[in-house]
Parts: structure tokens; C-alpha cells; sequence
């Protein structure tokens, strides 16, 4: 480390030592002293959060400030102030402040916990009165030092600090652009879900009046977090009324309130039309009745004898059957009701997903005409995007899937989490299984042709069933975890050919494969790895 750096340093460690042990009065004469100190954030924040108004003011006319020039995140230096003066924040835990060249980095929520004084102590924080004192004062100066009270609003409002949120109030402070544009548009509302509803409803509308009466915009993992709170349907109908809920997956969360009775929240959905066509409100009636839910049964049922008209609805399905009974199985039409799907650059299809009802599948080599040479990502995984709930149940009870032997390509997580999938074969003009290919699928025996050259990562994790694969001459990489927890794996054969195996502990291609025991040739690269890794096996005679 050069002279330069251990000087700036010192500088650095030397002022925030002052500010924790000294006086105001001692600290600003040895402040001048030490004469430009430039990085001042951490030393401020430590004299907001545990030294008072007075400590603050003697930084601040000494030169102190929230900026740092050479720090490359745009406003981090607002995070100390947030860290110190309001409190601990688990959310910024991993939000690294550095300083750039002089050689400190620190987790914010680390470097808090371990303030001591000079004699080991650890620090009281200052007064609630106090706080308001120093953050009106910070307004008043927010220019010179770098303060940025509208984004500090935010973080007071979703933390519910009402008394922080009066002072800023009373000093005229408004979100920032930034922050409105986030809760509008780009990211979520609340960056910590409190555990009083009353106290959640509170937050939402304060931010919600801070952004005009706008609708906030719904991460998923917001929706996540609050909807496990649902069984309260005040909070429920509040929710609706103050989020974007266009994306919303209904279907799911419909499913939700069938399998715990909450037959209140279905009934707001039902006010909102959410399952007013004749299709969703059946397909939620067989689900309650597969389900065994009585009450929502009754009640479904009971809905569906106020809204529908049975005679017209009875004669629509009737032109619907019977213009099904005319269609040709091969026209478009038809074939769009069964398949997504893409053409690519080479004037081929790939398969980009299943709408069958089928859970034995053959995908035809052409459609429309074209030939069908890829199947894409997640085509025929319950884990796809933008798939109806029903469509998820019948993918989990998917038996077997025949590929046709144009197929050339197959898209990562394919068959992902078809629990029920049992049969399956790799199509010869395969040269690489792709990641996650098969993974948690039902599968118990599988052949991987010598066309391929690779079986890339977790191709085959955590498929229970499977015992017997047999690996062909010609296939020479396995990546990490590709058989991982496949615990039933009992014969695996391993080709000449394969020259790369991953290894490792938890990285290994054959973590949890504890009943496994492998067939390979004396002298080859799997006999080496077995031994390395102490997999039992045993020699495949020579032909």
C-alpha cells in the first residue's frame, strides 16, 4: 500500500475516532489539525446517530460532508446517513461502501454493530428529540453537505417513522423523481414487510399519497410476501385498491383462497369479475370439488346459479363441440390450440410450448408445413411463464414425451419439474443435453447417444426414480451437479470417451448419488475419477 493511501486512511479512521471519544470542542480543533480529510460520510453519520447536534456542527463547519467524489454509486453516501441516524437495516447489510483507492470497505450494518469507544464500549444512540433536531438542521444545510432529505422520505415512510417524517414534512420535503418513477413503474413499494397489518395499510398509503393517488407498482416478490397475509380480507380489498394488479397471477392466488375456505375473498374477487367467464368459474368449481373444499363448493356453485345463463351457455358449448367435430386436426387452427410456437432463422419451427390436454405427448416433425427441429426453454415445464393454472396441472401429469428425430436442439429447463414424466428419449441429432434439461422429473432409465458431446449442469437433478443410465462412446463432458441428488441412481456406464467429469464436493456431477455404482473400461478417465472420488465401480469387458 503506498504512503499516499496509508496517509488518507489515517486521516480517515483518525476523524471518526475523534467524533466517537472527543468533545465537540477537542474534535474540532484536532479536525483542523488533520486539514483535508476526504472521505467525511462515515465520520457525519457516526455523529448523527450516537454524538447530538452539537458534534454534527462542528463537522460541518470543519468541511464535513455526505459527498465523496471518487464514489462510484450514484447517492451511496446517502446510506450512511440512513444506516446511523435511523437505525440498523438488515436490507443494507450487503450494500458495500467503498472508498475508492483509499482501501475501506465496509458492510454498513457490520461496521454499526462494531462502534466502540476508545475503552471498548459500545455506543448509545442519541434521543428521538435529539434526531429531529440534527435531521432539521441537515435540511436546512441539505446543499452544502450533500443531503438528499426526498430520497431520506422514502426510507422514514416505509420504516414508519412518524416522528422523522413530521420534521421532514415540516421542512416542505416531497419524494424524489427517482423514487416516484420506482414506485410507479420500475421496483417495489416497500423494501421491508412490518408485521402489523394495520401498520403495512398505513406505509402503503403514505406512499401512495407521496406519489399523487397513483397505483404502486407489484413486484413478485412483494405479492409474495404480502399475500400469506390474505386470510384478512380488509387487507386483501386494500391491497386491490392501491396496487397494479394487472399482471397478478388470479388463477393461483384463486387456488389459494379455495384451499384454505376463504370464501370472503372470494367473494371480492368475484366482484371484480375475476372469474365471471363460464370457463374459469368451472374449471375453480372442479378444482374446489377435486380439492374436497365443501364451503367453496357450495358457494361456487351457488355464484354460478345467480350469474349464468345456463341455456345460452349450454347452446355455445354445443356450437363449440361441434365445430371442434368439423376442424381439421392439421389446419393452424387447430394446431395453434395445441402448440406455441417460433420460426427460426433457418425457416424451421421450435416448440415453444404445449396447450394440449394430453399427459402422453408425440410432437409431430412438421406443423403447418414446416419442420420442427427445436424444442424451446421451459416448453413443456409447469414452471413456464404466463401459463393458466390448469395448464401447470397438466404438465405435473405429464407420462411420456416422444421427440421426433428432426429435433436438433433442446432449450434449457425443457421438461423442468415434470414430476410425472417417466419416458423419455433423447433424439439422435441431440450433440448436448442442456442445463436442467430433465430436472425433477420422474424418469427411471435413460440412454444418452454418442451424438452427444456434452451433458451440461443439474441436466438430470433430483430425478428420484431414475436407476439406470447408460452413457454411450462418443459423449466426453459432464458437467456440475448433472445427476445431483438423484439418490436411486443405481447403474451408471461410463464410455472410453469421456475425458471431463465435475468434481468437487457440492459441485460434483454426482453429489447424493450414494447407491450408485458405475460400469467403465480399465485405464480410462472414469476409472481415475472413481478412484479420486471414491465411487465404488467395477470393469466393463472389451468387445
Amino acid at each position: 500500500m503506498s504512503s499516499y493511501i496509508k496517509e488518507e486512511r489515517g486521516k480517515i479512521f483518525a476523524l471518526e475516532d475523534y467524533v466517537i471519544n472527543d468533545t465537540p470542542e477537542e474534535t474540532a480543533l484536532l479536525y483542523k489539525e488533520l486539514g483535508e480529510v476526504r472521505f467525511t460520510a462515515r465520520a457525519l453519520g457516526l455523529a448523527c446517530r450516537f454524538r447530538g447536534l452539537e458534534m454534527v456542527k462542528v463537522l460541518v463547519d470543519g468541511g464535513a460532508t455526505f459527498k465523496y467524489d471518487e464514489l462510484k454509486f450514484r447517492g451511496s453516501y446517502q446510506h450512511f446517513f440512513i444506516e446511523y441516524f435511523h437505525g440498523y437495516y438488515p436490507e443494507f447489510q450487503n450494500f458495500l461502501i467503498k472508498s475508492i483507492g483509499l482501501g475501506c470497505e465496509y458492510t454498513v450494518a457490520d461496521f454499526v454493530d462494531k462502534v466502540r469507544d476508545r475503552d471498548g464500549g459500545k455506543l448509545t444512540p442519541v434521543s428521538d428529540g435529539e434526531r429531529a433536531e440534527i435531521l432539521d438542521y441537515l435540511c436546512n444545510n441539505a446543499e452544502k453537505i450533500g443531503f438528499e432529505p426526498d430520497d431520506l422520505l422514502y426510507y422514514m415512510i416505509v420504516t414508519d417513522d412518524r416522528k422523522m417524517i413530521s420534521v421532514l414534512k415540516q421542512n416542505g420535503i416531497t419524494l424524489s423523481e427517482n423514487k416516484r418513477k420506482m414506485l410507479l413503474e420500475k421496483g417495489g413499494a416497500l423494501i421491508r414487510i412490518p408485521d402489523s397489518d394495520t401498520e403495512l395499510m398505513r406505509i402503503i398509503s403514505l406512499l401512495r399519497n407521496e406519489v399523487g393517488g397513483g397505483l404502486l407498482h407489484l413486484t413478485s416478490s412483494m405479492q409474495c410476501g404480502i399475500e400469506k397475509r390474505f386470510s384478512n380480507p380488509e387487507l386483501f380489498k386494500f391491497f386491490l385498491d392501491n396496487f397494479d394488479v394487472s399482471r397478478i397471477k388470479k388463477g393461483a392466488l384463486l387456488e389459494r383462497f379455495i384451499l384454505s375456505e376463504n370464501i370472503p375473498c372470494l367473494e371480492i374477487t368475484a366482484e371484480l369479475g375475476w372469474f365471471r367467464q363460464p370457463k374459469k368459474r368451472d374449471e375453480l368449481i372442479a378444482f374446489s370439488t377435486e380439492n374436497g373444499k365443501t364451503e367453496c363448493t357450495a358457494y361456487l356453485l351457488e355464484y354460478k346459479n345467480k350469474t349464468a345463463d345456463l341455456a345460452v351457455e349450454r347452446e355455445r358449448a354445443e356450437k363449440k363441440a361441434q365445430r371442434e367435430l368439423n376442424a381439421d386436426p392439421n389446419s393452424v387452427t387447430e394446431l395453434k390450440k395445441l402448440w406455441n410456437w417460433e420460426t427460426l432463422e433457418d425457416g424451421t419451427l421450435m416448440i415453444t410450448g404445449y396447450k394440449g390436454n394430453k399427459t402422453e405427448i408425440t410432437v409431430p416433425g412438421t406443423l403447418a408445413g414446416y419442420t420442427v427441429t427445436a424444442i424451446g426453454e421451459y416448453a413443456f415445464s409447469p414452471d413456464a411463464k404466463r401459463i393458466r393454472a390448469e395448464q401447470r396441472r397438466l404438465r405435473e401429469a405429464i407420462t411420456e414425451v416422444r421427440l421426433p428425430d428432426t429435433i436438433t436442439g433442446i432449450g434449457e429447463f425443457a421438461f423442468f419439474k415434470c414430476k410425472s414424466l417417466a419416458r423419455f428419449d433423447i433424439p439422435p441429432k441431440i450433440t448436448e443435453i442442456p442445463k436442467g434439461m430433465l430436472d425433477i422429473t420422474g424418469i427411471k432409465e435413460i440412454t444418452i447417444g454418442g451424438n452427444v458431446k456434452k451433458i451440461c449442469g443439474v441436466a438430470f437433478y433430483a430425478c428420484k426414480d431414475l436407476k439406470t443410465v447408460t452413457i454411450c462412446e462418443g459423449v466426453e463432458e459432464i458437467e456440475t451437479a448433472v445427476f445431483y441428488n438423484c439418490g436411486n441412481l443405481e447403474e451408471l456406464e461410463l464410455p472410453r470417451s469421456v475425458i471431463k467429469i465435475a468434481g468437487g464436493r457440492f459441485e460434483s456431477a454426482f453429489f447424493n448419488c450414494y447407491n450408485m455404482t458405475v460400469t467403465l473400461y480399465k485405464d480410462s478417465y472414469a476409472e481415475q475419477f472413481c478412484v479420486e472420488n471414491k465411487i465404488p465401480f467395477k470393469y466393463k469387458e472389451d468387445r
